[in-house]
This record gives C-alpha cells, structure tokens and sequence, in this order.
C-alpha cells in the first residue's frame, strides 16, 4: 500500500467530451499544462488499442478509455505510478479496458501492437528539471540533456504501431529539440506538427537558468523572449509509419522551430 495516502488530492478535468477525476500523489507525475494540450490534439477512434507510456496518474489511459478504446496498456518506469493508474482507473469506472505494467518504456509490452501510442515520459534535462516543481526528487528526468527517454521512445516506437498506427509525442525546448527531431525523422516518414504554446518560464526555474548560465546552451536548451517575458515553447507532434518501415529512410522533414509562435 502506499505510504502517501494520507497527502493524497483528488483533481477532476473535463477535456474532448470525457470526464474523470483522479487521485494524485505527491511522488508520482502530475498531469501539467503539457499534457491537457497533448491530450487537446488526440483523436481516439472506439475499438483502439492505445499505449500509454509514462503513465504517471493515469491522465491518459484514463482519457482514452473513457473516449472509447478498447484497450489500453499502461506503462511507468515508478511502481507507485502503476499502483496510482490502477486506482484511478477503478475510481472511474474504467479498469475493463486498462492493463498497468511497470518498466521502461516498450519493454512490458514487447510483443503488443497499438493504433496509437502516446508518449509522455521525461522530455527536460536533468539540471534544469531538478529547479522546477514538476520533478521532485523521486521522479526521473531526461538526463543531462533531456533528450534520452524520448530518443530511445522513438527507436522502438515503429515496432510498436500497427497499419496506419500514430504516435503522439511532447517536444520542449528546454530538452535537446534538434536531437530529438533528428531521430523523429530517421524513423517515421510522415511527422506532423499538430500544437503549440510558449510559457513563461517560473521565477524558480529562471533564477536557476540564470545559475547555470552557459550550462544551457551546452544542453541545446531554447528559450524566447518576448517582451519581458522569457519562455519555453511546448510542441506536439504526431508520427505515422505510412509505408513498411525502414529506419534508413525518410521522406518528410519536420517543421522548422524558428517560429516560436
């Protein structure tokens, strides 16, 4: 059982024509401005098959049932974020279509084959994730430059979608985006961008920029000024393996993040 069940919150969201609230816990993920935008650009057909990775309190994995997929395989590197999936997805009626595991990444669900992935694992570098409130000690992060977890997602991802299957994805530009996009493009052949947002950056994320000052450019962090304002732009990406995949080719080139609107 949990030890933290005394602090737990219950927070309920309305988003895409579903309903539920959740249970979230101080050490496991927390659904962020990130994900109710990822979760805007989703289109769940009844009958999916879905993988959640990084499933965290269940955000998605929840959405998704409740929008009509058949089957949902939740994933989580933390236990306890397994163990929260599961009550909430029992607290809101919908534990029939949820299957939880724990492990990184694809590695639980190896042989599984999905019409959409959703990816929401850590996607900012260590340093920099560490000085916000979204990564307590206990939660990991995307290594020094933020771009492992999601880089290592989309090597195996193709493996993972079944005949015209997407994958969903956030890119932050407070992780290495050239990195990532890079590897995006050798493995799918169509990648679409389907969202995009600036938001300001926290005054205690940016006393602790300031601190690691040249640090940041040497992570391949991006940050926009506007006005007086500095922020970080979120980025949501949509990928299809259109044609039978091949890692050693790619037809179409991502959109350009020199436009930060």
């Amino acid at each position: 059982m949990h030890q933290h069940l005394a602090e737990q919150q219950l927070t309920a969201w309305s988003l895409c024509g579903a309903e539920f609230a959740l249970e979230l816990w101080p050490d496991v993920f927390q659904p962020t401005s990130t994900s109710e935008v990822l979760a805007e650009t989703l289109d769940i057909q009844p009958g999916e098959v879905v993988i959640d990775l990084g499933c965290g309190s269940g955000f998605f994995s929840i959405l998704a049932a409740k929008r009509g997929a058949a089957k949902v395989y939740a994933v989580d590197l933390m236990p306890q974020a397994a163990e929260l999936t599961l009550r909430n997805a029992r607290r809101n009626g919908v534990a029939s279509h949820i299957e939880v595991f724990t492990g990184s990444l694809f590695e639980p669900v190896r042989h599984v084959q999905a019409n959409l992935v959703i990816d929401d694992v850590s996607g900012i570098a260590e340093e920099t994730a560490r000085a916000t409130p979204w990564y307590p000690p206990s939660i990991p992060t995307g290594g020094p430059d933020g771009a492992e977890p999601t880089v290592a997602m989309l090597q195996q991802a193709p493996h993972h979608l079944s005949t015209g299957g997407r994958l969903v994805f956030p890119l932050l530009s407070l992780a290495n985006e050239q990195r990532i996009l890079r590897e995006a493009e050798r493995f799918f052949t169509d990648l679409r961008l389907r969202a995009q947002r600036l938001f300001p950056i926290p005054p205690s994320l940016h006393e602790a920029l300031k601190r690691l000052g040249a640090r940041v450019q040497t992570q391949a962090l991006r940050l926009i000024q506007r006005g007086s304002r500095t922020c970080w732009q979120l980025r949501v990406f949509e990928a299809r393996v259109n044609t039978p995949f091949n890692p050693h080719t790619s037809t179409d080139r991502c959109p350009d993040p020199s436009d930060p609107r």
